[in-house]
């Protein structure tokens, strides 16, 4: 079965789920599992790790000027 979120970037998955404020949250928290959680519910299971490695990696570039490590 296919998922829902098929064929959407990472941004759409998050609004069309309706989870934009609770991201966004876990994001400024620095909640790293968090983050991660909401990506695997988004069927990003296998590539949520690397995404938050990313964001980690280069905050400022994914508009995230103030998080300074994540958990």
């Amino acid at each position: 079965m296919q998922s829902p979120y098929a064929g959407m970037t990472l941004n759409e998955r998050i609004v069309v789920s309706g989870r934009l404020a609770e991201w966004d949250k876990a994001v400024h928290a620095a909640d790293r599992s968090k983050t991660i959680e909401i990506l695997t519910q988004l069927d990003l299971e296998s590539q949520a790790e690397s995404l938050v490695n990313q964001i980690l990696a280069n905050p400022k570039f994914y508009g995230y000027d103030d998080i300074k490590s994540f958990k």
